[in-house]
């Protein structure tokens, strides 16, 4: 499509919504928008019954200034967004499935039940924005910040958040099933959602509030947990190695079938970890290896005689006597 045409496809899309912007393209406009152009001409006056959509599917509008910009229910399929101003703009129920919102701001921005299914929003800055019920399936968003995001009830199955800032965030209810958050900040922020099968692998979880929640044969290796509130939660069968939980709450935490070597367990709450207690129970099938920080009490337990340690892996062990063993195991 010929620069002119595209853009004056833009423009007759959009000028039965906004009076005001009446002047045509002259010849040889450029398809894209020069940086930073100001965009307030996209402000709709309002989506009544049978108002049509903009349909700007695969436009190119990367560096535009659209700051504020009322583009709710928008067709932005396949849009070029990269490093576009959106910041507090409203795309509430805007289609940008395969959008490239790549290092785009849109920060406070209205994403509610936006379709954001593909998108690349790698670098993409939206803080305090609006995600609440938006679909994010497989969406690819490293290196994005999200701190104090709404991302409740979002679809974020098989999204790549890698590396991704979301600090305070609200996670709540969101779907997370199969999704990466490797590296990922998640300190304070609200995951009360389930978090089974999800890819935390040197997640910083500091002070994140986990109670109650099933981590089972979760990916958490070198994960960041110092402080962090995991009374009664269920991370059996996850892979630990090396993670940090000095300082957490781990009152009737679950361990069993648990990879624990390396990780650290100083300074924990107190309460499940005493040596006569049931609750050590919770730790039967667990590997360790000698690198593994446990609290004083239990590490009184784990190389008392006849239990030697020495180079190798170690398993807690239930015995017929209800008793617990450590037995070493070859690698």
């Amino acid at each position: 499509m010929r620069a002119d045409s595209l853009a004056g496809r833009i423009v007759s899309v959009l000028s039965h919504r906004a009076p005001a912007f009446r002047s045509a393209p002259s010849p040889g406009t450029p398809n894209r928008l020069p940086a930073r152009q100001p965009m307030k001409h996209l402000k709709r006056p309002g989506s009544g019954a049978g108002a049509p959509r903009a349909q700007l599917a695969n436009v190119g509008l990367p560096n535009a200034s659209l700051r504020g910009a009322v583009l709710a229910e928008a067709n932005l399929r396949g849009a070029d967004l990269r490093d576009a101003d959106l910041r507090d703009a409203d795309l509430r129920g805007t289609n940008l499935q395969v959008a490239n919102l790549t290092s785009a701001s849109l920060e406070g921005a209205d994403l509610r039940t936006a379709d954001l299914r593909d998108a690349h929003l790698n670098g993409c800055d939206l803080r305090q924005a609006d995600l609440t019920g938006a679909d994010l399936r497989n969406a690819r968003l490293p290196g994005a910040s999200l701190a104090h995001a709404n991302l409740g009830g979002a679809d974020l199955r098989e999204a790549v958040l890698s590396d991704t800032t979301l600090h305070s965030a609200d996670l709540q209810g969101a779907n997370l099933r199969n999704a990466d958050l490797q590296g990922a900040d998640l300190r304070n922020a609200c995951l009360r959602t389930a978090l089974h099968a999800v890819n935390l692998d040197g997640a910083d979880l500091r002070g994140t509030d986990l109670r109650r929640h099933r981590l089972t044969q979760g990916k958490m290796r070198g994960c960041d947990l110092r402080g962090a509130d995991l009374r009664c939660a269920n991370l059996a069968g996850a892979d630990l190695r090396d993670a940090n939980f000095a300082g957490a709450l781990l009152w009737k935490a679950r361990f069993e079938e648990a990879d624990l070597s390396g990780a650290v367990f100083t300074d924990i709450d107190s309460g499940p970890w005493e040596a006569s207690s049931h609750d050590l129970l919770y730790v039967s099938g667990a590997r360790w290896t000698a690198a593994t920080l446990w609290p004083s009490d239990l590490r009184t337990l784990m190389h008392a005689r006849p239990l030697s340690v020495g180079v190798g892996v170690w398993v807690v062990h239930r015995t017929a006597a209800n008793r617990l063993t450590v037995e070493p195991v070859s690698r």
